[in-house]
C-alpha cells in the first residue's frame, strides 16, 4: 500500500515539473512566392476576392493542378496582393485571381 502511494506521488510530481509546451515539428523556412498587383493609371482598382495557384511540370501548364492546402502550404490573398507558401514548388505556375 505504501509503494502504491509513493508511486502515485512520484507520478504527480513528475507531471508538475514537466515543461508544458507545444512542439511544432515543421518550423523550418518554406519557399514563398509574393504577387503584387499594379493597375494602369485610369483603370479602376479592384480588390482580390480569392485565388488559386496551379502548379505545372509542363511549360504550357497542360498538367496544371491546384496547390494543396496542407499545414502552412497554400495561397493566401489580401485585397491587393497574394502570397504562396509551400514545401516546394513545381517548375511552372499559373495564378487564377477572382
Amino acid at each position: 500500500m505504501i509503494n502504491l502511494r509513493i508511486s502515485f506521488l512520484f507520478l504527480i510530481l513528475v507531471q508538475i515539473f514537466l515543461p508544458i509546451q507545444v512542439a511544432f515539428a515543421d518550423t523550418g523556412p518554406k519557399p514563398t512566392m509574393d504577387f503584387q498587383f499594379q493597375f494602369e493609371s485610369g483603370v479602376e482598382r479592384s480588390s482580390i476576392v480569392s485565388g488559386i495557384l496551379f502548379e505545372c511540370n509542363e511549360a504550357d501548364c497542360s498538367d496544371a493542378a491546384p496547390i494543396e492546402e496542407v499545414g502552412p502550404q497554400g495561397l493566401y490573398c489580401e485585397p491587393q496582393s497574394c502570397r504562396a507558401t509551400g514545401y516546394g514548388f513545381a517548375p511552372f505556375s499559373m495564378l487564377e485571381i477572382e
